[in-house]
């Protein structure tokens, strides 16, 4: 009879530690797991305790493993951090799946996963829906991907993924709509484009490409994006910044240095507004680290409201010769502060570049004579000179290279049709006078 009495009151006992943890929460200094049996351990330690108040670690100590999160079913809610490993060290060395943590929803501090050398994905998190501040994810050598975070709409802290070498795609993002503060994305040798971020419109901080990334070669996937704080693209891969298509709107500065890949700015041609400083190429006067070696023109910032930056500085791009773009010009025009220098013939100084502005100028008072169409073309662009002198023609890519060497025109048109896709520059000279017009190949 005692014996049944002891039991009783140990359920009525258990049962009201139970009630106690999931109605008021549990754990305020939150908890840290460095063993396996200290996991399998806290359902009888901690039970009913599903709403944990401070933060959680997972990080084994140097003589554990951790292999199974599965005895952290009853976890639903995280008051402060959920950090899985360590950023100091590599940790979790057999941890292969998250999926103890298939009931968690919320995280409202920040989601670190770092250092885990035999993760490969993150399933096990699909539930979290709210994540209330940064997600850091580093230094996981098998992650492939971030599957497992399909449910997370919105990120109000960074954004970091730095130094993931298996990681090919940021896929499980996917329906992340905003980033309230930065991304930063470095050191994933792997990693070919950025797709997983395609539904994200709205970066509040600066979008920083750093080095490391030597498989991405272009920002697509960053296509719905139309508002970002700052961009900063330092020592990439990068040959284009294509994939900013949608881009309209930057607060503050432009950095572009030390791309020795980069040949074009094309990719930013919907780019209406900067807040801040454009800074195209800056640093040691070699230019060994911090130019843009292959940048020839700065086309893709033809559209920018000129009186919006506040400085521009472009500095040791040594084949950049194409800087009397109209926004460019304008922005010189009125008086704006500018530090232009080491750079190719043409874009060596502020002066040459107004010169070069001038002839620009004078070339545009004679182009509304010039007919092209249709424009966009699939083919044969039909091309009405406007007067009777010979006249001949050629074709530049977006990068001035010649796609068709100069030659008389005939016909009055141009065949394009073995030409690739894209945006083009046709050159008409009649030995007197020259004109550029822009074209569009479907």
């Amino acid at each position: 009879m005692k014996k049944h009495l002891f039991f009783l009151v140990l359920a009525i006992v258990m049962a009201a530690v139970t009630g106690l943890y999931s109605q008021s929460g549990c754990l305020p200094d939150g908890i840290t797991f460095s063993s396996q049996a200290q996991i399998d351990s806290f359902p009888i330690n901690y039970p009913g305790c599903s709403v944990i108040e401070g933060s959680v670690i997972v990080q084994e100590s140097i003589d554990e493993n951790i292999i199974s999160l599965d005895s952290l079913y009853s976890i639903i809610s995280i008051k402060g951090d959920l950090k899985i490993g360590s950023s100091s060290m590599k940790s979790n060395f057999a941890l292969t799946s998250l999926s103890g943590l298939k009931d968690l929803t919320t995280i409202n501090g920040s989601l670190f996963v770092q250092g885990n050398p035999s993760l490969t994905n993150l399933i096990g998190l699909d539930n979290v829906t709210f994540l209330g501040d940064d997600l850091i994810i580093i230094g996981n050598e098998s992650l492939t991907n971030l599957t497992g975070l399909n449910n997370v709409l919105y990120i109000n802290g960074i954004l970091y993924v730095v130094g993931n070498k298996a990681l090919t795609s940021l896929d499980g993002l996917d329906n992340l709509t905003s980033i309230g503060g930065s991304i930063s994305i470095g050191g994933n040798t792997i990693l070919t484009n950025l797709s997983g971020l395609g539904n994200v419109t709205f970066v509040g901080g600066l979008l920083t490409i750093a080095t490391g990334n030597k498989s991405l070669k272009n920002l697509s996937g960053l296509n719905n994006v139309t508002s970002i704080g700052g961009l900063n693209l330092n020592y990439t891969s990068l040959t284009s910044l294509n994939g900013l298509d949608n881009l309209i709107s930057i607060k503050d500065d432009i950095r572009i240095g030390g791309n020795h890949m980069l040949t074009s700015l094309s990719g930013l041609e919907s780019l209406t507004f900067v807040g801040g400083s454009i800074i195209i190429g800056y640093g040691e006067e070699d230019g060994s680290k911090s130019a843009n070696p292959m940048l020839m023109s700065l086309n893709g910032l033809d559209n920018l409201d000129y009186t919006t930056p506040g400085y521009l500085q472009i500095n040791y791009n040594s084949k950049l010769t194409t800087c009397n773009i109209l926004p460019i010009c304008d922005y010189l025009a009125n008086g704006g502060k500018a530090d232009i220098a080491k750079n190719a013939p043409g874009c060596n100084s502020q002066q040459e570049v107004k010169d070069a502005c001038a002839v620009s100028v004078d070339s545009l008072m004679h182009n509304d004579a010039i007919q092209l169409f249709p424009n966009p073309t699939t083919g044969i662009l039909k091309i009405n000179t406007p007067d009777n002198t010979e006249w001949s023609v050629s074709l530049l890519d977006a990068n001035g290279r010649l796609m068709i060497l100069s030659h008389k025109l005939t016909n009055g048109e141009i065949d394009l049709s073995n030409v690739p896709t894209g945006l083009y520059f046709i050159e008409l000279n009649n030995g007197q006078r020259s004109i550029t017009e822009r074209i569009i190949k479907q």
